[in-house]
């Protein structure tokens, strides 16, 4: 197995998730938390297929690996407005108390969900690329991830609700965290460490907006 230190920051970055996971169930669960775990489950994913690139180049059980990482992106990501939405009503923003709230934020998510697993991940083919001694699977498509940019821009305004009406502004911070990040580095060599790092900032936001405003026990 080839060993680089991106090998050890991804490692390391599957460990943290893992942790996060794990303290997430220190408390009373809602829809909002349910649907955080299932990200962390795809960041712990997407960690650990990185992480193992050494031993699985080459292996179908790796492309496979690398299906699901991608898969895990456009399915967990875009349900997060729903998310968002329930921890706004927690929040007493009275919009988002509101049946068309909901209805509207459904359709956009299941939106996202959809053309991001056909437009990201159906048909996916890989690429071999290699950054500090590092070699992953990337897809061929360089296209951007509307699905997720559209998705990030959603809970930044979500973000910017519960901060005006409950003077809190940590989802939104760590929403445009991860979302500048992303956008600023896309196509970097280094992206992927920039990118996998301020996530761990984004889960972070999540959870002490949640421990601010928790689910009813």
């Amino acid at each position: 197995m080839r060993v680089s230190m991106l090998f050890y920051l991804f490692s390391v970055a599957a460990l943290v998730h893992t942790f996060l996971l794990a303290l997430s169930f220190a408390r009373p669960a809602g829809l909002a938390e349910w649907l955080l775990r299932l990200l962390l489950i795809g960041l712990i994913a997407d960690n650990a297929t990185l992480a193992l690139s050494g031993v699985g180049l080459g292996n179908t059980w790796y492309e496979f690996a690398n299906v699901v990482r991608y898969g895990a992106h456009a399915l967990f990501l875009p349900l997060l407005v729903l998310a968002g939405v329930a921890i706004a009503a927690r929040a007493g923003c009275n919009w988002a108390k509101r049946p068309q709230a909901w209805a509207i934020a459904l359709l956009l998510a299941l939106t996202g969900v959809v053309y991001g697993l056909v437009t990201e991940v159906a048909g996916i083919e890989f690429i071999a690329v290699e950054f500090a001694g590092h070699e992953r699977l990337v897809s061929a498509d360089h296209s951007a991830p509307f699905a997720t940019i559209v998705s990030n821009f959603l809970l930044l305004v979500i973000g910017a609700t519960i901060w005006q009406r409950a003077d809190w502004p940590w989802l939104f911070v760590a929403t445009l965290v991860v979302f500048l990040i992303n956008g600023v580095t896309a196509g970097k060599p280094w992206g992927i460490v920039a990118g996998n790092s301020a996530e761990i900032i984004f889960v972070l936001g999540w959870l002490v907006t949640l421990r601010r405003f928790p689910a009813a026990d």
